[in-house]
């Protein structure tokens, strides 16, 4: 069996990456690191999302958002018993039809797996059945979860939800890895823009690249069944670094208006006023540059212009 701490186990001691104890077994090196470096974590970061993030994001949370709402009506009650024939639709017409909601909802769940594995990307191989029906399973009941909490009602009436969702995203790419390897189990509001942003594979790759420094995989097998124990870990490990909780379903207030539509709009905006600013300066230099070269002019006719060398001396 695989020892899960083995990349801390130099000879035959665990030796702590903080302050460089060593311990012969796993179950005492564990003990001191829970104890004396709980908040430990590899590759914390402090980035922040850029305007072609959000936008990145906004595309993928609209299109997420309609697989969630459009997928499996054919199937309200006994779902389960047909994942084995979605999956099988799902590769057959793939390639070839315009997906049905029913196997977009296979596709998006195939995009979950860790490794983001496409049955379009030649050079990562296909994922098996059990992963599938396996990432399936956990999707409806994630699908479920976002339908009884309305958060995604709530996400899509208000820009101000979408951004405040945008910013917890943000705030939990930064926290890194847990010392224990994998990833922290996040919020549901944090997992909604998750999802949302891993149906995009390559534009993923490139966010955890940017903040993580590698791909942060999801709904690793081996967390299978602690997830409540995760969570508890990760609401601590958020509060610590970044002096808040993180956002609840129950903070966002629902809104009357379009959501997604907003703030599109108010990124166009941001991104607008961004540009403008750049022209100006731009201009600012070029200005500045004509006088330069004017004055240069200037000096040569009438005979006053020193060259200086890089030394400093004429």
């Amino acid at each position: 069996m695989e020892d899960p701490l083995g990349h801390y186990k130099v000879k035959e001691f665990y030796q702590c990456p903080q302050c460089n104890k060593k311990y012969k077994t796993p179950n005492k090196f564990e003990k001191h690191m829970t104890e004396q470096h709980p908040f430990f974590a590899f590759n914390k970061n402090q980035q922040t999302l850029s305007l072609e993030d959000k936008f990145y994001l906004l595309d993928c949370l609209e299109d997420y958002s309609d697989i969630l709402t459009q997928s499996l009506r054919s199937y309200p009650a006994c779902i389960t018993e047909n994942i084995d024939e979605l999956i099988v639709l799902y590769y057959q017409n793939a390639e070839i039809y315009p997906m049905n909601p029913n196997t977009r909802f296979v596709g998006a769940s195939i995009k979950l797996l860790p490794g983001n594995p496409s049955p379009s990307n030649p050079s990562t191989p296909n994922p098996s059945p059990t992963d599938i029906k396996r990432m399936v399973e956990n999707h409806l009941i994630f699908r479920q979860r976002i339908i009884e909490s309305y958060l995604l009602n709530k996400i899509l009436s208000s820009e101000t939800n979408i951004f405040l969702a945008f910013e917890d995203f943000e705030k939990f790419l930064n926290l890194g890895r847990p010392w224990k390897g994998g990833n922290f189990c996040p919020s549901l509001i944090i997992d909604l823009i998750w999802h949302s942003a891993m149906m995009n594979p390559e534009k993923y790759a490139n966010l955890c690249s940017k903040f993580v420094g590698s791909l942060l995989t999801h709904c690793l097998p081996e967390n299978e069944g602690k997830h409540e124990k995760r969570f508890e870990e990760f609401t601590k490990q958020f509060s610590h670094d970044h002096n808040r909780p993180c956002l609840q379903v129950g903070d966002l207030i629902l809104g009357g208006g379009n959501g997604l539509a907003n703030a599109r709009e108010t990124l166009k905006l941001q991104k607008a006023a961004k540009e403008k600013g750049k022209a100006e300066e731009l201009e600012k230099e070029r200005i500045w540059n004509e006088k330069y070269l004017a004055e240069i002019a200037e000096q040569k006719r009438n005979g006053t212009y020193v060259h200086y060398r890089g030394d400093g001396k004429c």
